[in-house]
This record gives C-alpha cells, sequence and structure tokens, in this order.
C-alpha cells in the first residue's frame, strides 16, 4: 500500500484511499507511516485527499491499542497521521463489526484540535446506522458486505467530488 500510494504521489496524482473492515486500519497505519517515519520524510507534505473508512472497528480500544501512534496518547500529534485533509467513516445499523461506530469521538476531534485535520462541518464525518442492503445468494442479510456499503449514496457524492474536482 505504501508502495503504491507513493507511486501515485511520484505521478503527481491526487489519493483516495477507501477501506473496509480490517483494511482500514491497515490503511491508518500505513498513512501514519508515511507521515511519520523518517524513512519516508520526503512524503511528509504530501496529503490525502479522502480517507474513506467502511464497516471499520477502529472505534474498539483494543485495535486502536495496535496502531502504530498509539504509544503517544491522544494529547500527542505523534499519535495521528499527518496527511489527511478529509476522513469520511461509514457504518451500517447491524454491522457488529463497527459496534463502535463513531470514529469522531476517537480520532476526529483530536486530530481536528491538534490541526491535523480540516475543522469544516464538511470534512470529517461520521455516517451511521445506515442501511447496507446486501443479501447473499439464500437470502440472508450481511450488514458488513463492502458490496452494500458501495451502493450508499452519500460514499457516491464523495467519491464523485473526488473524480471532478
Amino acid at each position: 500500500m505504501i508502495q503504491a500510494i507513493r507511486a501515485a504521489w511520484d505521478a503527481g496524482e491526487e489519493v483516495m484511499i477507501l477501506s473496509h473492515s480490517m483494511g482500514s486500519f491497515i490503511a491508518y497505519d500505513a498513512l501514519w507511516q508515511l507521515s511519520r517515519r523518517r524513512e519516508h520524510e520526503a512524503c511528509w507534505n504530501q496529503r490525502i485527499r479522502y480517507f474513506i473508512t467502511l464497516g471499520s472497528p477502529m472505534g474498539d480500544g483494543y485495535i486502536q491499542s495496535l496502531l502504530f501512534g498509539d504509544r503517544f496518547g491522544d494529547k500527542d500529534e505523534r499519535r495521528y497521521p499527518a496527511n489527511l485533509d478529509a476522513w469520511f467513516n461509514f457504518s451500517a445499523y447491524g454491522d457488529a463489526v463497527c459496534h463502535d461506530s463513531a470514529l469522531k469521538d476517537d480520532f476526529h476531534k483530536s486530530m481536528e484540535r491538534l490541526g491535523l485535520l480540516s475543522s469544516s462541518a464538511y470534512s470529517n464525518r461520521d455516517y451511521v446506522k445506515l442501511r447496507n442492503p446486501f443479501t447473499t445468494v439464500s437470502g440472508n442479510s450481511n450488514t458488513h458486505k463492502s458490496y452494500g456499503y458501495l451502493v450508499q449514496p452519500k460514499l457516491a457524492k464523495w467519491i464523485h467530488a473526488f473524480l471532478n474536482e
């Protein structure tokens, strides 16, 4: 992931990351490394336009304890990646993986206070209690399935904005 992001930046491309479930904290840690580790110092001025998490377990304290930046504590800006312009989090009603569905209280507020994210009302949002319409071929609902997140109109709005900016 780090190589792909760096290649996009080297090519002068803007980057949006769309991550689902466990991929959200893998992406988060990759972004943290790109903005905090000395071997990526050449990237420290680069930015991710949108970081979008779908069905993310990052609200869980145990998951947070596994993140690279966790050792720095809430008040230290080194705890968070420093390369995000905006972060949108989507969680579906009934998705047990994102049982703590809002990330504003875990990440966004502190990152805004530290100047690591824009404090604009539209920059960092939790879209919670969404309906994930995915059903299996046998008719069973799966509220965590990525396909059901991808049909969310609010998600389409941010992807459209990115592609047309």
